[in-house]
């Protein structure tokens, strides 16, 4: 077998889990080899809790053996109240991990070598902090390499309240947007009542769940409240707001409000830039091939684009996030860029992508077209959330 035939047998399979959403890219079957596909997936037993009573979290995985586990977790940032506020603080903040025993540090510690295909974590607060917290697992190899990822969101909050979350925060028509709201039940149940509501960017406002008065009546529990799913068809291009406000069934005091803005955008993005080697000299004269390549995460079918005598490319991309990598063959070998994840709303996107260097002996197109995306780095180590 050639050298470069061993390396594509060497590049992993990724699945990617974000926010209940999944996308698997796989190296296709090379010298009648195929590595086995690694999913992950990971579950919380309720959607909120408080500091001294944390949700389980219930994880299954299947994969070639010898992965091993890591846990990390990261609390809320410093987000406060205003315009797009969820109702709390996200995790945008400090980072920990899970050790063995049940402790938590700064430093990456494999929780477990993945001993059976599912598992059950009950995890302490890894910080005195109230808000929404991220907890990723993370099935990796012996030399660190990430196979799969899988994410929990949880909030944590001593007093009742909300969280608003949409699925997306840019699409265009065609699209389904899903909204919803996670009440956290507070130290004590009492009885609370939720508004909630869809505005347009003319004023133009729906009443949710389904246009009735109140979108929850009841005593106040951790549970998740769908609130919206809806196909954009024909929706007026520009920002939507969900909203939800919160209220003590007994009094009507205010115990919580939140927000998010979707923008609906008119058309594609324009995605553009340019391809350099690794000397930072523009690639694409004289090359028999030269390509750069989108495949999405979160929705189907993939986009590709020729690279210019000039090193530019250009593509239409609708939002989301997408597995970005290009490949150049020339006369001094096959330059390649690593795959990176790319977010997309309504702007433009500028991308420089610089290859690595070249492999310098005969290659095909073909042999490119069966190069998978290499591994791709923990969440918040380079890596965009999906939107």
């Amino acid at each position: 077998m050639t050298r470069f035939g061993k390396l594509l047998l060497a590049l992993p399979s990724v699945l990617f889990v974000l926010g209940g959403c999944s996308k698997q890219v796989a190296a296709p079957e090379v010298g009648g080899t195929e590595p086995v596909p690694t999913s992950l997936a990971v579950t919380a037993s309720r959607p909120a809790g408080t500091l001294d009573s944390l949700p389980d979290l219930t994880w299954s995985l299947q994969g070639n053996a010898g992965l091993s586990l890591v846990v990390r977790a990261q609390g809320p940032g410093a987000s406060a109240p205003g315009v797009g506020f969820a109702g709390v603080r996200v995790a945008s903040g400090p980072i920990r991990y899970l050790a063995s025993n049940g402790t938590w540090s700064e430093t990456e510690v494999p929780y477990a070598a993945v001993a059976g295909e599912a598992g059950t974590i009950h995890p302490t607060a890894p910080l005195r902090l109230e808000g929404e917290w991220r907890f990723d697992l993370m099935a990796n190899e012996g030399d660190g390499g990430m196979r799969a990822v899988a994410t929990a969101p949880v909030l944590l909050s001593a007093a009742t309240g909300i969280q608003v979350s949409l699925s997306a925060r840019a699409a265009v028509n065609g699209d389904t947007v899903e909204g919803s709201v996670v009440l956290a039940r507070g130290g004590t149940a009492r009885p609370v009542k939720l508004l909630a509501w869809w505005q347009g960017p003319d004023g133009t406002v729906i009443r949710l769940p389904d246009g009735g008065a109140l979108a929850f009546d009841g005593p106040s529990a951790d549970d998740r409240l769908p609130l919206l799913v809806r196909r954009l068809d024909g929706a007026a291009p520009g920002r939507w707001t969900l909203v939800a406000r919160l209220f003590d069934g007994a009094n009507g005091a205010p115990l919580g409000y939140g927000e998010q803005t979707l923008e609906i955008c008119g058309a594609p993005a324009a995605v553009s830039g340019t391809v350099r080697g690794s000397d930072g000299a523009l690639l694409g004269a004289g090359a028999t091939s030269a390509q750069v390549t989108a495949i999405p995460l979160h929705r189907p079918g993939q986009r590709s684009s020729s690279v210019g005598v000039d090193g530019t490319f250009s593509l239409g991309l609708a939002p989301g996030a997408w597995l970005v990598s290009a490949s150049v063959i020339d006369a001094a070998g096959l330059h390649r860029v690593s795959t990176q994840v790319v977010r997309v709303g309504c702007a433009p996107v500028a991308l420089a992508l610089t290859a690595a260097p070249p492999w310098a002996w005969p290659v095909t197109p073909g042999a490119i077209a069966a190069a998978a995306p290499q591994r791709m780095a923990a969440p918040g180590t380079g890596l965009a959330s999906a939107v």
